[in-house]
């Protein structure tokens, strides 16, 4: 026989919320509540809910009914399903501008979000070999490494690991990498301007190093930017290999028709 979800009342231990008298689904109740409880601060971005087992005594309901308000919230960015660990709150989501050449700090202004960067090494590399294929000889004075961990609002939001040729830029140690905008030095003090940038994009699952350094898990989507700077006579000066959070960001581009309206 199918069980039906009878909700307790508030005298037998039901939650505020869920009601027999209220005319909405039980699943429509326990999601708004829950919608409720995470707008108000009770959990915040990233936090893990309890287990639905607990929600499902909570609310005096079954799980099924649980479950069934769980998937709303996801298919509203409420809430996000990690595979074996759970239900978290969704962390807010930036829209990168997928089709422009940009700088973290600006771009973080743009969208209002506060940003710092962490400078995690810096120094004279061998760069992989794929790096100096696309360097050409510019490449043969050296190359410089720079990985940085970009946060937005005080959250992880990617892993930046950029290679300079020194020959466009030498002296870069003397330049303060931890507090001003690497792109604004490149501007500002070798007079590099990129102008036109060849990305590729590719999903990916972190591993243990990227995880740790982002605050997720281990095996957790991300997504990954490999970018080609060039100056406007076509010269490669960057190249970056970037690893940002799949739940902290979306790509998008502006699509124009090549065809003239009438």
């Amino acid at each position: 026989m199918k069980q039906v979800d009878k909700p307790s009342s508030e005298k037998e231990g039901g939650v505020v919320g869920v009601s027999l008298s209220d005319k909405r689904p039980l699943y429509q109740q326990v999601a708004d509540s829950l919608s409720h409880r995470v707008a108000s601060g009770e959990w915040r971005e990233g936090q893990q809910l309890p287990p639905e087992w607990q929600l499902a005594k909570e609310y005096g309901v079954g799980l099924a009914t649980v479950r069934r308000a769980i998937f709303e919230l996801v298919l509203q960015n409420v809430l996000v399903r990690r595979q074996g660990k759970g239900t978290f709150v969704a962390t807010t989501r930036y829209n990168v501008p997928a089709q422009e050449v940009w700088g973290f700090t600006e771009l973080m202004a743009r969208l209002g979000a506060s940003a710092r960067s962490e400078l995690l090494r810096f120094g004279r590399v061998v760069p992989p070999d794929e790096v100096l294929r696309h360097l050409g000889d510019a490449a043969g004075d050296g190359v410089w490494e720079l990985q940085y961990i970009r946060w937005a609002d005080e959250m992880p939001f990617l892993v930046e690991t950029t290679y300079l040729p020194i020959h466009y830029c030498p002296h870069l140690s003397e330049r303060d990498l931890r507090q001003r905008s690497l792109y604004r030095i490149l501007c500002d003090d070798y007079h590099l301007f990129l102008t036109t940038a060849i990305e590729f994009a590719e999903p990916i699952l972190v591993d243990r190093d990227l995880a740790h350094m982002l605050g997720v898990y281990m095996g957790d989507p991300a997504l990954r930017l490999y970018r080609r700077g060039m100056t406007a006579s076509g010269e490669c000066v960057e190249v970056t290999d970037s690893v940002i959070r799949g739940d902290r960001c979306r790509l998008y581009w502006r699509l124009m028709s090549g065809h003239a309206g009438p």
